[in-house]
């Protein structure tokens, strides 16, 4: 009874009777030694022991079978042995030729395996190792698989899966076996001689061209080459970029342009859908729009004309002396410069002194009950046809048939009475050149508010003649409430209360919609902890319901 040992050949696991690996161990030892001072020797070894476990694994299929001296002699007189070889070729041939006892009962001299040539391959090698297999040209198969990238690319696709299911012919072994030659110590070493001489020769050829000096001017010629090519790329990219800059500079400026020519034309009345010119003449003196249309002309205009001028230069290549142009533009442009601050000086003269109207009224038919303020958010449809009137913004609101413009510059405030009396104050302000001219222009402020029983009724605009100078009117209405006296703020007031002070620090828009008692200590809500106020306490909220019958509080 034998022992058995288990030994790692070429990366694979065999399982060897003890007798078999000491044949087997001297065997390698032999072809050591005999390839030791051969170039290449690791190469031819390494195959070697690759094609011995190849064999081993085809004798013994199943892997729990042990490998016995039997196997080890029959693999080893298909290889050869060491002391065969001979530098004789005739010699060599004879001992290829000679018959072998037994040896095609295990292995089969001449047959092919499909494999990928990685030695003759464009893509994969597919072809080559498929033209080697059938001993044909590769390249009549490279013709039909390019042929047949026309039917619908199935030519790619059986490419790619022939790439993925055919190994490559990694070793010396699959090589030989590739091209159906035999496969023995002889065969591996004279295929790694020739791969090794070949690459000698390659090295030779490459060194003596590196060193020619042709080879100096080729390598001297492609790198200017690919220099050139550096450049031209470049080159081509900044030429798009001038483009893209040139484009988008092109189409600023013309918009610019444009706008400020809608603005001038508009300003001087040529057409309003822009800014009324009836406005423009209630801010603006005639002086003052023309001297501000020159200096914007000037100051505006000239800078994006240039900038116009040289997109148009950089994206059609004109050829424009813009230094000359410059430089008197540049000129005109200081003019304008002037021309804008000085006029804006005599612009803001306009505005230097202040004045107000203040008048105090006392109401003395209010109910018991809460007071209502509520604005009447129709207004201004009333006093105009709406669709003669023009608005702008949400400042002015001008009727092309009428003499007046609207103003929302109202605001509303609540305080505290000094006395057990209810008192409503206004307040009209406007701005002058002279406190005198101040004062007239306050006055001619047209704001009528309305109270019915306890519903006071506070328009969102104020009247200002077309003819009167606007110098920032406004107008402030403060109610005055006794502590105890309640009042209900309608959401229509919304955009008017003036930072309304009340004890839960509510803001205005939350105050709308609820009702407020006056205390020692500022507006309270009436039981609406429903509400938000400034510092996250909240409040019940209400629903206020105001019509001709009365007042409809109701708690939700």
């Amino acid at each position: 009874m034998n022992k058995t040992v288990t030994i790692n050949l070429s990366g694979i696991v065999f399982h060897i009777d003890e007798n078999a690996y000491e044949l087997l161990k001297k065997y390698l030892e032999k072809l050591k030694a005999h390839f030791s001072t051969t170039q290449g020797k690791e190469e031819i070894i390494a195959d070697i022991e690759s094609r011995l476990a190849e064999m081993f694994t085809e004798r013994n299929a199943d892997a729990s079978k042990v490998i016995m001296a039997t196997d080890v002699e029959q693999v080893i007189l298909a290889m050869g042995k060491p002391e065969e070889l001979s530098g004789n070729e005739e010699e060599e041939q004879n001992q290829k030729s000679a018959p072998q006892p037994d040896q095609t009962i295990y292995y089969e001299n001449g047959r092919k395996r499909f494999f990928r040539n990685p030695d003759d391959k464009v893509l994969g090698g597919v072809c080559s190792g498929i033209s080697a297999y059938f001993d044909i040209d590769p390249i009549y198969l490279r013709l039909v698989f390019g042929l047949s990238v026309i039917f619908a690319g199935t030519g790619i696709l059986l490419y790619i899966i022939l790439w993925f299911i055919i190994p490559e012919a990694k070793t010396t072994s699959d090589k030989l076996l590739m091209r159906g030659e035999r496969v023995n110590i002889a065969t591996i070493e004279k295929n790694v001689r020739e791969e090794m001489e070949s690459l000698k020769k390659r090295g030779e050829v490459l060194a003596g061209e590196l060193s020619s000096d042709e080879m100096k001017h080729r390598v001297r010629s492609s790198s200017q080459k690919v220099g050139d090519f550096i450049g031209d790329v470049l080159r081509a990219f900044g030429k798009f970029i001038a483009g893209v800059f040139g484009l988008v500079i092109t189409i600023f400026s013309i918009a610019v342009l444009v706008g400020l020519t809608i603005a001038i034309f508009s300003g001087i009345g040529v057409f309003s859908f822009a800014v009324p010119h009836e406005i423009t003449n209630m801010v603006l003196t005639n002086s003052q729009l023309w001297w501000l249309v020159i200096g914007g002309i000037l100051a505006i205009g000239i800078p994006f004309t240039l900038l116009l001028l040289n997109g148009l230069k950089i994206l059609f290549k004109v050829k424009l002396n813009l230094r000359m142009i410059g430089a008197v533009m540049a000129g005109l442009w200081l003019v304008g410069i002037a021309i804008c601050i000085l006029t804006g000086i005599r612009i803001a003269s306009e505005y230097q002194r202040s004045a107000t109207i203040k008048q105090s009224i006392k109401i003395s038919s209010v109910a018991t009950g809460p007071l209502v303020l509520r604005s009447n958010t129709g207004q201004w449809d009333d006093a105009f046809r709406q669709d003669e009137a023009i608005q702008f913004g949400d400042l002015f609101i001008l009727d092309a048939s009428a003499d007046s413009v609207m103003n929302r510059m109202v605001h509303l405030d609540i305080e505290q009475s000094e006395n057990d009396s209810v008192y409503l104050v206004s307040t009209l302000y406007s701005r002058g050149k002279t406190y005198d001219e101040a004062k007239q222009l306050a006055d001619d402020i047209h704001y009528n508010y309305r109270v019915n029983d306890s519903v006071i009724l506070f328009p969102k605009y104020f009247n200002l003649s077309i003819a009167s100078k606007f110098r920032g009117q406004h107008v402030k209405m403060v109610l005055k409430l006794p502590v105890g006296k309640s009042v209900v703020l309608d959401k229509s007031l919304e955009g008017m209360l003036d930072d309304v002070s009340n004890v839960t620090d509510t803001w205005d828009w939350d105050m709308l919609g609820h009702e407020w008692k006056m205390t020692k200590d500022g507006l309270e809500c009436n039981q609406c902890p429903g509400i938000s106020d400034k510092d996250g306490e909240t409040h019940t909220e209400q629903k206020i319901k105001i019509d001709s019958g009365g007042i409809e509080i109701k708690t939700l």
